[in-house]
């Protein structure tokens, strides 16, 4: 009972996979069966399975072996044709028929199947095997045969020091192939005595694994009552009509889906459907079956007594006392239970087990009972479930709820939830950690439901730690890291005995080796040593080492470099590894952690103060950062809220994680000592660094460019050209206004309006025209941007116009290449009869193109491109031209709107800083 959960009846790989290959598995049997031959079981009527057909009360039902299977759902290359479980219980007596038919679908299901095996109780249980089929196609081979059959010794929780006498018959079969399908049916008969007539058992509806048929049936007398609860949405069952005494209830479904199962689950979340049923109505029937296994013995044997009689006469208080006897059956009775038959739940004679010196739970408790008993203290047994733990309050009560026991010591009015099965715990009573397991059942005759077991203020897990980092002597030295941890409560409990079932040396080793993953140069400078006040149950533990090389060098930023690294708080805030979830989330809980990382520094260091904190409903986080002369303090605070995550509540938990390992790490650097660089030369000073000749050429043909392109700008400015009538390159779909303008506004506004995405209800122009002036003025104000949206403008007219395929957009990006087109388009605009503009396109579009190449050079020589309106200006007047003739409606386009304000304010800043940039050295 102590450590062994009810059977579920589950397979192996149906929830967790198959710890061994098969063929380990055949040996491992082997070797066994040649140490614990059958020959050597006792009594042979019981030890050694029964070979016979189904009792006359079992229902047969045929397996379909053609049946097909997705792969995708396949675990372990079995699939499970068949299971069949049907219990029939009579007046202190039961049988539970069992078949099983599994296909192998590949050679891992081979060796699966190939491997037989059947566990029982022989001390209560007698194992009928019916048949072992092995079906290939629509063949059929009997492979069962007294001569193949093995019985061995299955312990196993031997490793947990639990020995219950369980046997295991065993079938290895030769000669199985991919695709077989492997047929086993047996009957366990018989019931554990010391449930006193009373049954109990659970049948799943759902696995892992994918299931064709599964299938259950109870049977029971009718003067029995029996109990259900469903659990996780199984199904209800169909009763069948009493006969014989008898009632019957039946499940059954096909093509059971598997069920998705998620890592990290709380335990006490059981996602399995399944179906509960048990001769207990309530929890209070439970304690009452429970009472007298735990009644303390009538008279008090002499070596107990005298035990007694010494705490008494060393302690007054009841509290003292209460420790005194835990201490005692900790440190004197080892851990060992022997839970065959009865043993599995009923307690050794306590004289017994003081004098052998060993027990399992059961046996410790009631010691322990009888000595605070005798102290004058109420203690009652307490059962609880270190696997499911509070989740067994929505089981259906009984007995198979239950794998461990404890104590309920009230002392002064308080309960104390203690568990002799522990190490050896020190310190008051206030201050050991107790049992906590979410619920207990108190065996007490007053007993109607569970209790709550609070979370006592010793379980939790409190630990400190100062890391030190002393760089004092130097950045070329060897830095002094001392670690000091300090474990209270739950914590200095497992400290305690990590320390007691380890070795010194090789724990040392584990230590150093956990920080070098941080720090390859760390070396152990002395070995750490313990000072363990066990009053106050506290343990602190001090770690000394050299960190050398600590500063590293980076040439590429040339400077040193130091890492402060954190590894333990790290340990508290790891991301889970599924976060896409529909179950609930497993926390350790609960933890209460600190650290204080001081680092000591040969100067002092330029370092602003910090402060992170992250609140959560799962976690409290905090971190600070603080800065003295030649120290830094980093203070990092963990503290867990809760136990669990409900599904919806991952997203969040994760969220607040990351921020919390953001703050995370601290990198110091100092930069190498370089030499002050001279101070750099003003845009004056490089004019005058330039050669005279070369300067003066310069400015002479700017002056003439500026001069041409004046002349070529005035040429496009006067009145508007004489119009071509008719229009010879008017078509249909492009909505021009000539002379005829005036007249068809009045008479037809909305024909008159163009579709001008940036310019809404202006009349349709050719081009984008705006005033020379506004064109210089929007310019220079933004650095230039502005010939970006002028291109646009004029190239999203032209594809309008031309109904073509061109990308305004790219063209104003890439506007000097494109400027040929663009000028070629505005020079052959036809205006005048039989004649174009007379523009020079491929002087101003190449010289447009050169003068874009100025913005590469290195400032302020790239300031150069704000030349190029020398080249664009006689374009922006022949397009102003263009459009005051064959649009004389459109607005002149020389007003400035608040987009163009809020362009020139920026661009006026950016002119300040450019500036202000130039004046500095």
């Amino acid at each position: 009972m102590c450590t062994v959960a009810p059977a579920r009846h589950r397979p192996v790989h149906a929830r967790t996979g198959a710890l061994l290959s098969g063929a380990c598995i055949q040996l491992l049997w082997f070797l066994l069966s040649i140490v614990l031959p059958v020959s050597q079981a006792h009594g042979a009527g019981r030890t050694t399975p029964l070979i016979s057909p189904p009792p006359g009360w079992v229902e047969a039902s045929g397996i379909d072996t053609a049946v097909a299977m997705t792969p995708d759902q396949v675990r372990d290359g079995i699939h499970y044709l068949l299971y069949d479980r049907q219990v029939r219980i009579t007046t202190g007596q039961r049988e539970q028929y069992q078949r099983t038919a599994r296909k192998a679908l590949n050679g891992t299901g081979v060796e699966t199947i190939a491997n037989v095996s059947i566990a029982f109780d022989p001390s209560y249980q007698t194992l009928i095997i019916h048949a072992i089929t092995l079906h290939r196609g629509t063949q059929r081979f009997e492979r069962l045969t007294r001569a193949g059959l093995r019985v061995l010794q299955r312990e196993k929780e031997l490793d947990s020091l639990i020995y219950d006498g369980t046997r295991t018959a065993n079938v290895f079969l030769d000669d199985v192939r991919v695709g077989d399908v492997v047929d086993v049916s047996f009957t366990l008969r018989g019931h554990n005595p010391v449930f006193g007539g009373r049954h109990f058992g659970l049948f799943d509806t759902q696995w892992r694994i994918p299931v064709h048929r599964m299938q259950a049936r109870l049977i029971w007398p009718v003067d029995r009552p029996m109990y259900f609860t469903y659990r996780n949405a199984a199904p209800q069952g169909q009763p069948v009509a009493a006969m014989a005494g008898f009632q019957e209830i039946r499940w059954r479904a096909d093509q059971v889906a598997p069920i998705a199962v998620e890592n990290d689950l709380p335990e006490w979340y059981d996602p399995y459907p399944h179906v509960q049923w048990s001769n207990f109505r309530d929890w209070s029937e439970v304690a009452q079956w429970a009472l007298p296994l735990y009644r303390t013995p009538g008279t008090t044997a002499a070596s107990i007594e005298a035990e007694i009689t010494r705490i008494a006469q060393q302690h007054a208080a009841p509290a003292d006392r209460a420790v005194a006897a835990l201490r005692f059956v900790q440190a004197n009775i080892r851990y060992l239970g022997i839970e065959v038959g009865a043993g599995s739940h009923a307690p050794t004679n306590p004289a017994t087990v003081l004098a052998r010196r060993f027990g399992d739970c059961k046996d410790k408790t009631l010691l322990l009972l009888t000595m605070l008993q005798g102290l004058g203290i109420e203690a009652r047994a307490a059962l609880v479930d270190t696997r499911m733990r509070r989740g067994i309050a929505d089981w259906q009560p009984s007995p198979g709820a239950f794998n461990h026991v404890i104590v309920r010591a009230r002392v002064d009015g308080t309960d104390y939830w203690i568990d002799p099965t522990l190490a050896q715990q020190h310190g008051s009573l206030a201050l050991i950690r107790q049992a906590d397991y979410g619920m207990a059942l108190v065996v007490d005759a007053d007993t109607r439901q569970l209790q709550i077991m609070p979370l006592a203020a010793a379980n939790w897990h409190k630990k400190r730690i100062h890391a030190l980092y002393d760089s004092s002597d130097g950045l070329d030295k060897p830095v002094r890291f001392t670690l000091t941890t300090v474990s209270e409560g739950a914590a200095a409990e497992n400290q305690r005995a990590l320390l007691a079932r380890g070795n010194a040396d090789e724990l040392q080793r584990n230590y150093l080796n956990y920080y070098a993953k941080d720090y390859p140069g760390l070396a152990l400078a002395e070995r750490f040593s313990v000072d363990d006040d066990r009053q106050a149950n506290r343990l602190t533990m001090v770690e000394r080492y050299t960190i050398h090389p600590f500063w590293t060098r980076d040439d590429s930023k040339g400077r040193q470099v130091a890492a402060i690294e954190t590894r333990d708080v790290w340990s508290y805030l790891g991301l889970p590894r599924d976060t896409i979830r529909t179950q609930p989330m497993r926390l350790g809980h609960p933890e209460d952690f600190e650290q204080v990382t001081e680092v000591r520094l040969p100067e002092d260091w330029s370092v602003g103060p910090e402060s992170v904190r992250v609140d959560d409903p799962a976690f409290q986080f905090s971190h600070e950062l603080q800065a003295e002369p030649r120290l830094l303090t980093i203070t990092n605070r963990f503290r867990s809220n809760a136990d669990h995550l409900q599904p919806g509540d991952v997203a969040r938990y994760v969220g607040n994680l990351r921020l919390a390992r953001d703050s995370l790490g601290l990198e110091l650097y100092k930069s190498d000592a370089v030499p002050t660089p001279p101070a750099a030369p003003s845009a004056l000073d490089l004019l005058r660094a330039l050669p005279a000749g070369p300067v003066l050429g310069s400015l002479l043909l700017l002056v003439a460019l500026i001069a041409w392109s004046a002349h070529a700008t005035l040429r496009f400015r006067r009145q508007p050209l004489p119009l071509a009538t008719p229009y010879p390159s008017a078509s249909p779909d492009v909505a021009y206004r000539n002379t005829q303008a005036a007249a068809s506004l009045a008479t037809d506004p909305v024909a008159a309006v163009a579709s001008d995405p940036a310019t809404p209800n202006a009349v349709t122009t050719p081009f984008h025209a705006i005033t020379v002036r506004k064109y210089l003025l929007m310019y220079y104000c933004t650095l230039g941007l502005y010939d970006y949206y002028w291109g646009y403008r004029n190239w999203w007219l032209i594809r309008q116009r031309e109904q073509t395929r061109i990308i305004p957009v790219l063209r104003a990006l890439f506007g000097p290449f494109f400027s040929f087109a663009l000028f070629g388009r505005v020079r052959d605009f036809p205006v005048e009869q039989g004649a174009h503009m007379a523009l020079p396109v491929r002087t101003l579009a190449l010289g447009w193109l050169l003068v874009a190449q100025f913005s590469w050079l290195p400032g302020p020589y790239n300031l150069l491109y704000l030349i190029s309106p020398l080249f664009t200006l006689p374009v922006v007047a022949a397009i102003r031209s263009i459009n005051q003739t064959v649009a004389p409606l459109a607005p002149w386009n020389d007003r400035l709107d608040k987009r163009s304000w809020v362009a020139i304010a920026f661009g006026l800043m950016v002119w300040g800083l450019i500036v202000y940039g130039l004046t500095l050295p």
